[in-house]
C-alpha cells in the first residue's frame, strides 16, 4: 500500500508502559556494564567491547521499534505492526476479519508473538483486538481499541474485493 492513498482509519497504540520502563532499565544497566568494564579493565578484548555495544544499540533499536502498534485502513488495504516490523494486506487478500478478545493464555505476552493456532499475533494491550484470515490460510491478529469499527470498515472493502474475484473468474 502506498501512504499516498486516503486513510480511512488509524490507529496508535503504545506498548505497555511497564514493558517500555524495563526495556529502559535493561538499556541503561547494559550501558553502565559496557562502561564500568571497560574502566575495570582496559586491555579487554575489542571483539568483545563490540559485542557490548551491539547489544547496547539493539535493546535501544527494540525499544524504538515496539514502543506503539499503529494500524491503518485504506481504500486498499490494512497495515498494521510495530516500527518497520509490519504486515500489509490487500483487500483481495483476506478472505474473514472478527473481532476477538486478547488472551494471555493464548499468545503468551506481548510484542509480535506465534500461537499454536498458527496465528501471527501483534499486540500492545490487553483487551480486544481483530484476527484476520486470508485467502492463503495464513491468520493475523492485532490489538486494537476499536475492533468493531475495524470490522465495519474492513468487511465491506473485503466484500467487494471478493465479488471483484468472483468476476474476474467467471
Amino acid at each position: 500500500m502506498k501512504t499516498s492513498k486516503a486513510v480511512l482509519y488509524r490507529e496508535y497504540q503504545p506498548m505497555k508502559r511497564w514493558i517500555l520502563r524495563l526495556l529502559a532499565l535493561a538499556i541503561g544497566s547494559a550501558s553502565l556494564l559496557v562502561v564500568v568494564l571497560v574502566l575495570l579493565w582496559p586491555h579487554l578484548p575489542t571483539w568483545l567491547v563490540v559485542v557490548m555495544i551491539v547489544a547496547v544499540l539493539a535493546l535501544i533499536a527494540a525499544t524504538f521499534t515496539f514502543r506503539r502498534l499503529s494500524i491503518e485502513v485504506t481504500e486498499t488495504g490494512i497495515s498494521f505492526g510495530f516500527g518497520f516490523v509490519r504486515t500489509r494486506l490487500r483487500w483481495k487478500e483476506i478472505e474473514s476479519i472478527k473481532p476477538e478478545p486478547y488472551l494471555f493464555s493464548r499468545f503468551i505476552g506481548w510484542g509480535v508473538r506465534y500461537d499454536l493456532r498458527n496465528t501471527f499475533a501483534y499486540v500492545a494491550q490487553s483487551g480486544m483486538g481483530v484476527e484476520l484470515q486470508t485467502r492463503k490460510r495464513w491468520r493475523y491478529f492485532f490489538t486494537t481499541e476499536r475492533p468493531q469499527k475495524l470490522v465495519e470498515l474492513s468487511q465491506g472493502r473485503i466484500n467487494q474485493a471478493t465479488s471483484g474475484l468472483a468476476s474476474h473468474s467467471t
